[in-house]
């Protein structure tokens, strides 16, 4: 996100040079989508209107979030209706979806949230992000890459365990316990396989930067975002039989295993929108989902 928007504000400046002109280029964000188990409602992140204004003579000011509040907010898939939960990034859905577990800050203050109630609970303030309940929901996982980097495991009452260190985005089996990440091993980076002591298993593929990698709901097959090619990518668990299968990023599994959402840019004039789509992993039915310049 504050990549793009870097782009954004170069590109205006060599378009502009030499003039008084002030434009105003309006980012909207929607991004971190997690399908609940339910398979009726996705929880992301949505960042409604950034203002960048462009003026040769002044600085570019903090983005100001105008209309509806930045935050956590459901998609009905069933009704099309999107509407606000709570403030927050990085939702996750409990196995039984009626909680929700998120980050409070960007990077740091871990809660949940019931669904039902609205009642959030904090867990930890410690700085970290992308948490994920366990399929059994005993503990939740999250990585730190504030201070120093790591793997943690949070227990009911907020007791921490760090697990790995130097390892990043993890993302659990859907039965077995053992979980997917990025680390490294040996010589390589990348995609690995591990337990909650730790240890890596297996290696599986080498990736050069983020790649958000999940099993599927059976666990045949892993689902990542490749950041040399910017495309969703499908393979099986011994990172064999890789396909790409859609430009996107920020991926994430339908309930049945058969879907996919994802984030990817809508370009309209002056205007960039990140809505959420959905396509069928065989490539099909490709579906816009979200519209945050509504």
């Amino acid at each position: 996100m504050k990549y793009c928007c870097v782009l954004i504000v170069c590109l205006i400046l060599c378009l502009t040079c030499g003039r008084e002109e002030t434009r105003i280029v309006r980012t909207c964000t929607d991004r971190h989508p997690s399908w609940a188990h339910s398979d009726s409602l996705i929880a992301f992140y949505r960042d409604p209107e950034n203002q960048y204004i462009e003026n040769l003579n002044m600085a570019y000011p903090p983005p100001q979030v105008n209309n509806d509040i930045a935050g956590i907010h459901l998609l009905n898939r069933e009704t099309g209706d999107v509407f606000f939960l709570t403030v927050g990034f990085t939702p996750d859905w409990s196995f039984n979806s009626t909680q929700i577990v998120f980050t409070y800050h960007e990077f740091g203050d871990i809660r949940t949230i019931d669904i039902a109630t609205g009642v959030t609970s904090q867990l930890t303030d410690m700085n970290a992000t992308r948490p994920q309940w366990s399929p059994q929901g005993d503990c939740i996982v999250c990585e730190k890459t504030v201070d120093t980097i790591g793997i943690y495991l949070i227990y009911p009452g907020g007791m921490i365990r760090q697990i790995l260190g130097s390892a990043v985005e993890p993302s659990w089996h859907p039965a077995d316990g053992t979980l997917l990440f990025l680390a490294q091993h040996e010589t390589q980076y990348g995609i690995c396989v591990g337990d909650t002591n730790g240890t890596i298993i297996r290696f599986i593929r080498e990736v050069s930067g983020q790649a958000y990698p999940k099993f599927s709901p059976d666990g045949t097959r892993i689902l990542y975002y490749d950041i040399q090619d910017q495309y969703v990518h499908i393979m099986d668990t011994l990172g064999n039989n890789d396909f790409a299968l859609i430009e996107g990023y920020d991926p994430a599994w339908s309930a049945d295993g058969q879907t996919v959402v994802f984030a990817a840019p809508v370009d309209s004039g002056d205007e960039t929108c990140y809505s959420l789509w959905s396509i069928r992993t065989d490539g099909s039915e490709l579906q816009r989902l979200t519209y945050p310049d509504d």
